[in-house]
């Protein structure tokens, strides 16, 4: 693969792993984001296109990224969400 793309990849993934962890943190989400995340709700909508085992280990992947957790930039309990986010498969 060119060098080139392959940094532009691995620059995206750490992005969406940002973006997933920032979707993820209770604490201050912000004017567009009042709700807390519903991991039930996640949970259901994921069985119900069989995509359980997909989102589940797309947010742990997120939550033990270095870069993504570098990227977000902010203060995370990252084991506590590791555990909220086991709930989705359960």
């Amino acid at each position: 693969m060119n060098p080139d793309r392959l940094a532009w990849m691995r620059g995206k993934v750490a992005k969406d792993g940002s973006d997933i962890i920032a979707l993820l943190d209770p604490k201050d989400r912000g004017a567009v984001l009042r709700d807390a995340m519903d991991y039930a709700q996640v949970g259901d909508l994921a069985s119900e296109f069989d995509l359980t085992d997909l989102v589940a280990d797309a947010f742990q992947d997120a939550l033990k990224d270095k870069g993504s957790l570098s990227l977000y930039g902010r203060s995370v309990d990252v084991q506590l969400l590791l555990e909220r986010v086991a709930r989705i498969g359960g």
